[in-house]
């Protein structure tokens, strides 16, 4: 007829259905019919929040930063060690774009990964393919060729 039973599985031990969704909520976190689904949340919920405030998966789209990575290689970016120190010459960092290259066509969500060269106070000079840092050459081991800005 109905489909028989008495429904055993939506109600609470009391014998009474969950009305509310605060109800539901209690009875499903009781239950031990329920166990997967809690594990699942709750672990559901800690790799979100690693993802947004911890660690962020990237990867290299293009040669600029050629011989350090390479095309398609795959980093984990730590977000936390910005929050107690600025970024220092020579660190590998993760940014969006800023408004002048937003105008011309790149989008907020892309994300930049560069080295820094310099910090705030720092003063940048290139001359015949050597960067200078506040007056004194910069050695860039780092780097396949001499920057050829014009």
């Amino acid at each position: 007829g109905d489909g028989g039973g008495d429904g055993g599985g939506d109600r609470d031990p009391d014998g009474s259905e969950p009305r509310g969704i605060m109800e539901w909520i209690r009875h499903i976190s009781k239950d031990a019919e329920y166990d997967d689904v809690r594990t699942f949340v709750a672990s559901f919920i800690v790799a979100l929040t690693v993802r947004v405030f911890v660690l962020e998966p990237r990867y290299i789209p293009s040669l600029s930063m050629f011989p350090t990575f390479d095309v398609g290689d795959q980093l984990a970016v730590e977000k936390v060690s910005k929050l107690f120190h600025p970024p220092e010459r020579g660190d590998v960092v993760v940014f969006r774009p800023p408004p002048a290259l937003e105008e011309r066509g790149y989008s907020r969500s892309d994300a930049f990964i560069k080295r820094v060269v310099a910090v705030a106070g720092d003063t940048v000079q290139i001359s015949h393919g050597v960067v200078y840092v506040n007056g004194n050459p910069r050695e860039e081991p780092y780097i396949q060729d001499a920057p050829a800005y014009e």
